[in-house]
């Protein structure tokens, strides 16, 4: 079995904290006063077999999508934002893999270890891991989405003059 550490704390604030030796009080959250938690260190796991799949899977595959629900029935809004930009530049449903996250919960908690990002969706292009929702909006955005995908041999649709 593959081990990878997961450090679960409140955005990483208490263990940023800790590292740079800084002692968190507490912060305010919703208008309330609540106590940072200390990082807690949690050894996480994933299968030999499960990494092999999801090794298989986006390998050999050109684009790769980890989300919530189908790209044509998205279940929660950053799944539906990633279907929005690929289809902008021309990645239609049916040109992608993807997997349903909410249909196996096994798939749910394992892409997170794979790729050692805590949230779904998750876009894997030519094989490597692009990232989620934010940073395909950011490189579609700064452009960098219309080269990823021409590693692929995509090309992209979209031009900045049609928006």
């Amino acid at each position: 079995k593959l081990r990878v550490l997961v450090v679960n704390s409140c955005c990483g604030m208490a263990l940023r904290a800790a590292l740079a030796g800084v002692r968190l009080a507490g912060r305010v959250t919703a208008g309330r006063s609540v106590a940072a938690a200390p990082a807690v260190a949690q050894p996480r796991w994933i299968s030999d077999s499960a990494k092999e799949k999801l090794d298989g899977l986006v390998s050999k595959n050109d684009i790769v999508v980890f989300m919530k629900g189908s790209p044509d029935a998205p279940q929660c809004g950053f799944s539906r934002t990633v279907c929005v930009v690929l289809d902008m530049h021309g990645v239609k449903p049916g040109t992608y893999e993807y997997r349903d996250v909410l249909k196996d919960a096994n798939l749910r908690s394992d892409i997170k270890e794979y790729s050692e990002w805590p949230t779904v969706p998750q876009v894997y292009i030519n094989g490597e891991f692009l990232g989620g929702c934010d940073i395909v909006v950011d490189m579609h955005n700064s452009g960098e989405l219309v080269d990823a995908l021409k590693t692929v041999g995509h090309e992209s649709t979209w031009s900045a003059e049609a928006e």
